[in-house]
């Protein structure tokens, strides 16, 4: 937002939202819609390094500008695997969730994830 800001002229104080960005460039501001595929790169430099360091078999991923514009979000999941061929494309899950979803993916997970480390330390202790 700051970088769009900029672009624009706008000052730094004033409020101006994902929205209202992602209207401008889908109203033909070239430079805006840039500052989201730059963003978009650099969102899918930083999954690649997670699916390196976690070996993850899904990612959920709750981002506005992906989900107002469904272009920049297939080109995130083209520039994930176009750049890693350790990735086969067919293993990994990756979903676009809206903040509902998310928060219940997550808490799910959390419950997931504690039920293991009870059935690992009862394994473990006896």
């Amino acid at each position: 937002i700051r970088k769009a800001k900029a672009i624009l002229g706008l000052p730094e104080e004033k409020k101006f939202t994902v929205e209202e960005a992602m209207e401008r460039s889908r109203g033909g501001e070239k430079d805006i819609e840039e500052v989201f595929v730059t963003a978009t790169k650099y969102l899918a430099t930083t999954i690649r390094n997670s699916f390196m360091l976690y070996d993850p078999d899904e990612i959920f991923i709750r981002c506005k500008w992906l989900e107002l514009n469904k272009k920049l979000f297939f080109k995130l999941i083209d520039d994930l695997y176009d750049e890693n061929t350790l990735i086969d494309r067919g293993n990994i899950k990756i979903s676009l969730v809206n903040e509902d979803r998310f928060v219940l993916k997550s808490a799910a997970a959390i419950v997931w994830n504690y039920e293991l480390e009870s059935l690992d330390s009862d394994t473990f202790s006896s």
